[in-house]
């Protein structure tokens, strides 16, 4: 048996062998951990595919500088390039959306160390994930399978497989508030899920195998690992720096524009094609290791079926837009009369009373009141809202017990109060909170004007039961009040 061939079946076993243990620690690590069941699960399965990599490398005898990993003169002119690079397709394609009127620009942050921060953080983020899937994607798997085909077959399916895997799981299952192994598996097997029924999907793997392609170009142009991960980090901080700046999208021009994954439509397939071509033109004449094995006709093969695909299944972007309507399975707002109100203002407690169409307290002003308002009129959005206030030093919350089970969760809020935008006065930062039981389903502030809307995968707390226990807290950061309107059902 040929070395490389021995490679490719050890790391098929041993790729079982993480599937397995992964499966088997993420529920123990899910009970201490304040992360999500599926993400530990995912980072599990990244730390013990990275690890098993190392290892037959190890076993292989492979050297750093044949993966292009070698450190020398020019490993920082191509890291700085490349970043450089990364950054600038960022930026041309968020350009190109804003000029077809689907990005808005707006930027209220101005405290410099605060973008500072932003900066490193930014910085740091796209290094680290850039250097860990370069080093499997371009530097493991692409050589890898380069020794075992050719170049041209090994280029399509790294790039395939680097593009499917960032949809893993795109549809997941619903788990309980207590998972075990049965539940990591069962996600496990949604992967195939992800892609029945989903055409949407195709519109970014096209964008994500176009990238992939370009990062494998850029390695085989320079032999050296860096430029790519340079290119990678550059458009990971171009993201994070991106929302700061265009914080809003809209859906002009879906076929141009796209969405905010920026890969997705015209443009971004448009741009990452360009680059990719250009560094494929440049490998024009080089000579590449070869074998004989028959990978040309099995790459194009691949790349046959994945364009078949796209063709077939057409992403929404490019398709005419069909309204099908929603089917409200529960709404948080027509079911407030059957929540639990609560205040707690200077370790003084304070529970509502619900009586015409609101909550009272007994203690605090009118204004305090829950209440729905049936003449909240928003664009775009559902016309029942919840109007939450919410006082200085307080802490309010909502519990509704006995919410039936929904595959989804989709949540709409916006921070309102009295400041003068003209006046560049800033709302004050509001803490939300979203509780299942007594496990915390999401977190984050809110200071900027604007409806926000977020899509959670349901955490039930029994798997085997049909009801649930779900709290909505809210709590101002700051001297004043302010009002936090909020629209939640599950789909």
């Amino acid at each position: 048996m040929r070395p490389i061939t021995k490679t490719v079946l050890q790391f098929a076993a041993g790729f079982l062998v993480v599937l397995a243990v992964s499966a088997v620690l993420a529920p123990w690590l899910y009970t201490f951990l304040p992360f999500k069941f599926d993400r530990i699960l995912r980072r599990l399965i990244m730390i013990g595919t990275i690890a098993l990599s190392l290892w037959l490398l190890r076993v292989r005898r492979e050297s750093l500088g044949r993966m292009g990993l070698g450190w020398g003169p020019s490993a920082k002119r191509l890291f700085g390039t490349g970043f450089l690079v990364g950054t600038f397709l960022v930026v041309l394609i968020t350009l190109v959306q804003w000029g077809l009127g689907a990005r808005i620009w707006r930027v209220h942050e101005t405290d410099g160390w605060h973008w500072i921060g932003l900066f490193f953080k930014g910085f740091g983020a796209g290094v680290l994930i850039g250097t860990v899937e370069e080093f499997f994607f371009r530097g493991f798997l692409f050589l890898t399978l380069k020794d075992l085909w050719n170049t041209k077959g090994s280029l399509v399916v790294t790039s395939l497989i680097y593009a499917l895997v960032h949809f893993f799981p795109k549809q997941k299952p619903v788990v309980g508030a207590e998972p075990t192994v049965v539940d990591s598996l069962r996600i496990l097997g949604s992967f195939g899920s992800s892609f029945r029924g989903h055409p949407e999907i195709w519109a970014p793997v096209a964008g994500l195998f176009l990238f992939g392609l370009l990062l494998s170009f850029a390695f085989l142009r320079t032999r050296s690992l860096f430029l790519p991960i340079g290119i990678h980090s550059g458009c990971i901080f171009g993201l994070k720096m991106n929302r700061r700046f265009f914080p809003d999208f809209s859906e002009k021009m879906g076929f141009l524009s796209g969405t905010k994954n920026l890969y997705d439509g015209m443009a971004g397939l448009t741009v990452l094609a360009l680059f990719a071509g250009i560094l494929g033109w440049t490998l024009r004449g080089r000579s590449v290791e070869k074998s004989n094995r028959p990978g040309k006709k099995w790459g194009t093969a691949c790349f046959v079926f994945l364009f078949s695909i796209f063709l077939l299944c057409p992403p929404p972007v490019w398709a005419k837009k069909q309204d099908a309507g929603k089917k409200f399975v529960y709404s948080f707002a027509e079911n407030l009369g059957t929540a639990e109100a609560l205040r707690v203002s200077k370790e003084q407690m304070f529970p509502g009373v619900w009586k015409d169409e609101r909550f009272h307290f007994e203690g605090l002003p009118d204004s305090a009141d829950i209440l729905v308002d049936r003449k909240a009129l928003v664009e775009r959005k559902p016309e029942t809202v919840v109007w939450f206030p919410v006082g200085p030093e307080q802490d309010a919350s909502l519990t509704y017990t006995g919410v039936p089970i929904g595959r989804r969760l989709r949540f709409l809020f916006i921070l309102s109060g009295d400041w003068d935008l003209t006046k560049k006065e800033k709302p004050l930062p509001l803490l939300l909170e979203i509780w299942i039981g007594k496990k915390k389903l999401f977190e984050t502030q809110i200071s900027t004007p604007g409806w926000k809307e977020k899509t959670l995968d349901l955490t039930l707390p029994y798997l085997l039961q049909r009801r649930f226990r779900f709290t909505v807290k809210a709590r101002t950061l700051g001297p004043e009040w302010d009002n936090l309107i909020f629209f939640g059902y599950l789909e």
